[in-house]
């Protein structure tokens, strides 16, 4: 709809400071487009919020210049009530297939409703422009059956926005997701989170009490598990392999060296997430791994974790002691 917009002004060059204006929203639109369509590689949802100004902008263009279509009596005025009931019917589908398998009831009518609204407003809006013919000019029932309509598209956006206001999501990969929304009950992701929490209270109780001057507390896979252990303590922790455990920063012999001069003591091996082993993060990291399990020493994981061998791992975590012969003492 907003390519309407090109139409006014001079048809040709120089265009207009409105024509330059839409030709920009329409060129940021297609210019991401085409982009996202192609990319290949890791691809997150808040990439997509490049395209909401673009098009916030060209739908707000379009819905100008079909209202003024339908004020003066123009037969093309009926491609205003079809944009309005298109539109509905692609959020209801949108919304429709982002709902989690369990969810609330009104999550499930809200599409219902909003698309219910606009197909009354469109009735009313055809009923007034068939009534009229091509007589120009409108009155208010129809400015009241625009509104309504324009009203009920932003039921459903506003309620997926308010799901990142009301309720805190991932922070490293932020997105709408109406689902936070629901009714909270126990669930076994919850259990796990919990889990994960008092396990890392424990495993940060341990380095702590062993940890005899060494620079950095702990060295993980990777940024996974380091991020919140500084987070926690505000104390160095080692990425070995970067974010995903993709990119190793150390050979076996630059840990070796580190070890000797008294820098790390600790290493985290198998907390990788299932995205991670599936990029291939398990066989990047295996030289270090390996050089770790036959120059350490494994840590009872009743001495760290709250619940070994738990259900909730994506993966089996071991932790090992470079400096056995240092000796270990229990956590306060």
């Amino acid at each position: 709809m907003g390519a309407l917009g090109l139409r006014r002004g001079r048809p040709g060059p120089p265009l207009a400071p409105a024509q330059l204006g839409v030709a920009l929203w329409i060129g940021w639109a297609v210019t991401y487009a085409v982009v996202y369509s192609g990319a290949g590689g890791i691809f997150h949802f808040y990439y997509l919020s490049t395209l909401g100004p673009p098009l916030a902008a060209l739908a707000a263009v379009g819905v100008r210049e079909l209202w003024l279509y339908c004020r003066a009596g123009l037969a093309s005025a009926v491609a205003l009530a079809g944009a309005l009931l298109v539109t509905a019917m692609w959020q209801a589908y949108v919304h429709t297939a982002g709902l989690p398998v369990v969810a609330d009831e009104w999550q499930r009518r809200l599409p219902i409703g909003a698309l219910l609204a606009v197909v009354l407003a469109v009735g009313v809006l055809l009923a007034r422009l068939i009534r009229r013919g091509n007589r120009p000019g409108a009155g208010p029932l129809e400015r009241l059956a625009v509104g309504v309509g324009l009203g009920a598209l932003l039921v459903m956006p506003t309620a997926w926005a308010l799901s990142s206001v009301l309720v805190r999501g991932v922070a490293v990969i932020p997105s709408a997701d109406i689902g936070r929304l629901r009714t909270p009950t126990p669930t076994l992701r919850a259990s796990a989170r919990l889990g994960e929490v008092a396990d890392r209270r424990r495993l940060i109780a341990f380095l702590e009490a062993n940890r005899h001057g060494e620079r950095f507390l702990l060295a993980t896979p990777s940024a996974q598990l380091a991020s919140p252990l500084i987070v926690a303590t505000g104390e160095p922790v080692m990425a070995m392999g970067g974010f995903h455990g993709l990119d190793p920063i150390l050979t076996p012999e630059r840990l070796a060296a580190l070890l000797a001069d008294g820098q790390v003591r600790f290493v985290m091996l198998g907390e990788l997430s299932i995205a991670s082993r599936l990029m291939g993060a398990e066989s990047a990291g295996r030289p270090l791994a390996d050089w770790v399990r036959a120059n350490g020493a494994p840590v009872d994981p009743g001495r760290w974790s709250e619940s070994p061998g738990s259900p909730f791992r994506s993966s089996r975590r071991e932790l090992y002691d470079l400096k056995p012969s240092a000796g270990l003492v229990p956590a306060s």
